[in-house]
């Protein structure tokens, strides 16, 4: 049954590995194409930035950045010599927006997007505004409560006037609204993008269903054919074990004892492992685990546990079981005669058990 199995499990092992490469493929294709994108959406935010760059630096708008507005600018992190701001325009007077590349990668460590925080320090005597003197401050009242003078026909034809030098000032289309539009453009391109990695295709997550199924029934049979291996391997350790000269020792098997005194609970389970644990709480400590019998000159009259848990210092713990007749299943005491090195004392009515002897022959 077990030999059936593992030979399912190879064959299951070879059509999973078969449908795993072209899922592969397609998975790593699927990542390639999310990569440049997002390479791709990187340039259009760097091309972006570039553009703001160049647009706040541009002091007066008129399309391109001299050594002057290099100098002194707030959206730079400090005022500039104008040696340096000669440097970073690369010894031309200015740029434009064709020329900017290189003076923006220089530039760039020093650009600050959202502009230098204004200064907090007092404005001097020069920036305050004059105090008004008190003759001032009377005539401002007049005047707001005067009433306001009638207007006349030449003064409407004032205001028409004024109206239209507003409309006068007013800048024709230029390299102001092809850069706008020129950022809008990628604006729009980086609202296309998706925030994250978009699904497979159709054809890709077929791949991936089937790969999952077939996964899916190795993973199965392979638990199976594990299981299988651990029941067999429990068989033959107890086949192999050496249980007394009639098995009487057999009945211990799957079985543990308990002995607690003032500090720990010491467990021994024949066959398997011996273990301490504080009375306070805390984890179990390995005292070793079943080696052989060492008994003499009946040697199942004694257990070796050994290979616990590694002491500061010293060896690892081990255990050394010493088999008593007893009318039932009982650890009787327990020491620790050498560091890390256990003895233990364990009743048992297996160990009373009644060899026949060979009958007298009468005389």
């Amino acid at each position: 049954m077990l030999e059936e199995r593992r030979t399912v499990l190879e064959g299951l092992k070879a059509k999973k590995e078969e449908v795993e490469t072209p899922e592969k493929a397609a998975k790593d294709k699927h990542q390639q194409e999310w990569d440049e994108e997002l390479k791709r959406r990187q340039e259009l935010q760097d091309q972006r930035d570039k553009n703001d760059a160049f647009t706040n630096l541009d002091a007066n708008n008129d399309g391109s950045i001299s050594v002057e507005e290099v100098v002194s600018n707030h959206y730079l992190s400090a005022d500039l010599e104008q040696s340096e701001a000669q440097d970073f325009l690369q010894g031309a007077a200015s740029v434009d927006i064709n020329a900017f590349d290189p003076v923006w990668d220089l530039l760039k460590p020093k650009y600050v997007k959202e502009g230098r925080p204004a200064k907090t320090e007092e404005t001097t005597d020069a920036e305050k505004p004059a105090e008004e003197s008190p003759a001032e401050e009377t005539k401002e009242e007049e005047e707001e409560t005067a009433e306001p003078p009638v207007e006349s026909p030449d003064a409407s034809e004032d205001g028409d006037e004024e109206v239209e030098d507003e409309g006068e000032d007013e800048e024709a289309p230029g390299e102001e609204d092809l850069e706008k539009h020129l950022k809008d453009e990628i604006a729009k391109d980086l609202a296309k993008l998706p925030d994250g990695m978009p699904p497979y295709s159709e054809e890709t997550q077929q791949l991936i269903t089937v790969a999952d199924e077939a996964r899916k029934q190795f993973e199965e049979v392979e638990k199976a054919v594990k299981d299988g291996e651990r029941e067999l391997k429990t068989l033959e350790d107890v086949l192999n074990q050496d249980f007394g000269q009639e098995e009487e020792y057999e009945i211990l098997r799957g079985q543990c004892f308990e002995l607690t005194d003032l500090e720990y609970t010491y467990k021994m389970c024949p066959f398997d492992k011996v273990t301490q644990r504080p009375k306070a709480g805390g984890g179990e400590t390995d005292l070793g685990k079943w080696n052989s019998w060492i008994g003499s000159p009946n040697k199942h009259s004694g257990m070796k546990f050994d290979g616990g848990q590694g002491c500061w210092n010293g060896p690892s713990r081990s255990t050394h079981v010493s088999v008593l007749c007893g009318a039932e299943n009982t650890v009787l005491k327990v020491s620790e005669p050498s560091k890390c090195e256990y003895a233990m004392d364990f009743m048992t009515p297996a160990m009373c058990a009644k060899i026949d002897a060979h009958p007298h022959e009468e005389l």
